[in-house]
C-alpha cells in the first residue's frame, strides 16, 4: 500500500467511511451514485463487493425506495444501479402532475377517488390498497425479468 502513497490506517479509514456512507438530503441518487463510486476508488475498495452494496442500500434517503431495494441481493453494481432507477420511476411517479400521469394511472386515480353510490358496496380501503400494490409488484416482478 505504502507504493500507491496510502498506509494501512488511511485504507481503514477510507473503507470504514464508505461502509457508512449515506445520502444527504439535498443530494440526488446520481449524485449519491458517483460520490459511492469516487469512495469505493479512494478506499481501493470494488463497488461489486457484497458489504460495500449493502452499505449504499442502507444509506439511501428514501425510505420507500430503499425498503424496495432490500429486497434483492446484488451481484453487482451495475444491476443494483438498474433496479434503483427503476424503483426511483415507480416510486417518484406519483409526484408526477396529474396531466403528466399516464391516462391509465389516471383511470384509476378516479376509480379511488369515486365516491360510492347509493347501495353500491365499496371495497374496504385496506383491501383495495393490498391489491394495487400486488399489481404493482406483480408488474415489476415482470419488468425485472425483461417480459415487459
Amino acid at each position: 500500500m505504502k507504493k500507491y502513497g496510502i498506509d494501512a490506517k488511511e485504507k481503514d479509514r477510507r473503507r470504514r467511511s464508505l461502509l457508512h456512507i449515506t445520502q444527504k438530503s439535498d443530494e440526488t441518487l446520481s449524485e449519491y451514485v458517483n460520490r459511492f463510486e469516487e469512495l469505493c476508488e479512494s478506499a481501493n475498495q470494488p463497488t461489486d463487493d457484497a458489504d460495500a452494496l449493502a452499505a449504499f442500500t442502507d444509506g439511501l434517503e428514501d425510505d420507500r425506495i430503499r425498503i424496495q431495494m432490500e429486497r434483492d441481493r446484488y451481484t453487482s453494481f451495475e444491476e443494483l444501479q438498474a433496479d434503483l432507477r427503476k424503483w426511483e420511476n415507480i416510486v417518484r411517479r406519483p409526484e408526477l402532475a396529474e396531466e403528466d400521469r399516464p391516462a391509465t394511472r389516471r383511470r384509476i386515480n378516479g376509480l379511488e377517488q369515486r365516491q360510492a353510490e347509493p347501495g353500491e358496496e365499496r371495497l374496504p380501503e385496506e383491501l383495495l390498497q393490498n391489491i394495487i400494490n400486488q399489481f404493482a409488484q406483480a408488474v415489476a416482478d415482470q419488468l425485472r425479468r425483461g417480459r415487459c
